[in-house]
């Protein structure tokens, strides 16, 4: 699966779901779990996980945090591709 970087999140990716995502969040894994199929509309690379870099800077205090919330940030969303919802991240530590 990709790793992609931006800087922020874009709108259509915050409008994608109901309730709107916050353009706060840290990162996004777009596409349908790996166990189920891609479709058509899923476009070309069907996966992909994003990390949102002005958001993540934001969020940490020092180099330390930066690194330790990207590194938690890419987990939450590597669960997503698993299959897992918030609440099972979340229980993980995941949050």
């Amino acid at each position: 699966v990709p790793v992609e970087i931006a800087d922020l999140p874009d709108a259509t990716d915050l409008l994608a779901v109901d309730p709107p995502l916050s353009p706060s969040i840290l990162g996004l894994f777009r596409g349908p779990a790996e166990d189920e199929p891609c479709t058509a509309a899923d476009g070309p690379h069907c996966r992909a996980i994003v990390l949102y870099r002005k958001n993540l800077v934001r969020f940490a205090r020092d180099r330390q945090e930066l690194s330790d919330q990207v590194r938690v940030t890419l987990l939450h969303e590597l669960g997503h591709l698993h299959g897992e919802d918030d609440d099972e991240l979340r229980a993980r530590g995941l949050e």
